[in-house]
């Protein structure tokens, strides 16, 4: 099964000593030429432009020109530490129940003169992107009576006093779907309207789920489906995606990442033989034949000294 490959070829690349390396190289570095890399590596520029070309896809390295190419993360995005900031003065509380309170804060921006901001105040959420082996992803099709619309929604509700946002985000999703996702990982905290609402909404992944009955929380529970990932950028732009939430989430599992399927270098002679979820083969050039789509695992830090022995071993293990 794909699953099952994906983690026989993770664990394999996690016991090789140069991908250990990842991260101890300066990110940044740039990378030998082409006419460097095909010769310490003995192999034709074609099958190594096509390694490169999916490292650079994948975002491992950058392409500057049609020269040189740096390893990721070197650079990063300077931040300026010398701005004012607000200055908050007091506040006040004009409204509070169970679900929501509102505030007025007394605040000073910089050149500004002081006034009271209305500021509201929701619990903490948490929201659960859960995709199974067939790269679908586990959705609820739900009807919200405020912006009166269907549409379709992740798992998710309000982080309990004192409770694990990893363990709501998964208590959630069996509440609302009756199914049970395997471990879910945090993937970031955002705040979906920042300037006015306090509400901070955890993000959550999970790799697989258990069908363990029908949902229990029946406000919540709408028609529940497995939708193709495919899908998803339809579905935004057709505007059934209604929540902050949910688009945020499914970023991650739609972007590229270091443990996704991945592609390497077609062989000539080969079968073509593509894993579930991964795009096809990349199209032959100069008479080289399609071949395999494997994956090529590794990550940004790569460093130079590391990247030529980690392709010979890429296209050694799937060529």
């Amino acid at each position: 099964m794909c699953a099952k490959d994906e983690a026989q070829d993770a664990e394999g690349l996690r016991d090789d000593p140069v991908l250990n390396r990842v991260g101890q190289d300066a990110p940044g570095d740039k990378l030998p030429s082409e006419r460097t890399l095909s010769s310490e590596l003995d192999i034709g520029r074609t099958a190594l432009r096509q390694v490169l070309a999916q490292l650079a896809n994948e975002r491992f390295i950058n392409a500057h020109d049609r020269s040189t190419c740096r390893v990721s993360g070197g650079s990063g995005v300077p931040t300026p530490s010398d701005l004012p900031a607000w200055q908050i003065h007091g506040s006040r509380r004009i409204y509070e129940n169970r679900w929501v309170n509102l505030d007025l804060v007394d605040v000073e921006p910089p050149c500004v003169e002081r006034f009271e901001h209305h500021v509201v105040r929701l619990h903490h959420v948490a929201i659960t992107a859960v995709v199974d082996d067939q790269n679908r992803v586990l959705m609820l099709w739900r009807y919200r009576f405020v912006p009166q619309q269907w549409g379709w929604e992740l798992p998710g509700g309000i982080v309990d006093a004192g409770e694990d946002p990893a363990a709501t985000a998964a208590r959630e999703t069996e509440e609302e779907t009756g199914w049970r996702p395997a471990k879910v990982e945090h993937v970031v905290t955002y705040q979906p309207m920042i300037g006015m609402v306090d509400s901070p909404h955890g993000i959550f992944v999970a790799r697989g789920a258990t069908h363990v009955g029908e949902p229990t929380d029946a406000e919540e529970a709408g028609h529940v489906a497995w939708v193709p990932l495919d899908e998803i950028p339809g579905l935004m732009s057709e505007g059934k995606l209604m929540s902050s939430g949910t688009i945020v989430a499914l970023l991650q599992p739609l972007s590229p990442r270091p443990t996704a399927a991945r592609q390497a270098v077609p062989h000539a002679g080969d079968t073509a033989w593509t894993p579930c979820g991964s795009p096809p083969a990349l199209p032959s050039e100069g008479g080289f034949a399609p071949g395999p789509t494997r994956r090529v695992q590794g990550g940004p830090g790569i460093g130079r000294s590391a990247l030529p022995r980690w392709l010979a071993r890429t296209m050694g293990r799937y060529c």
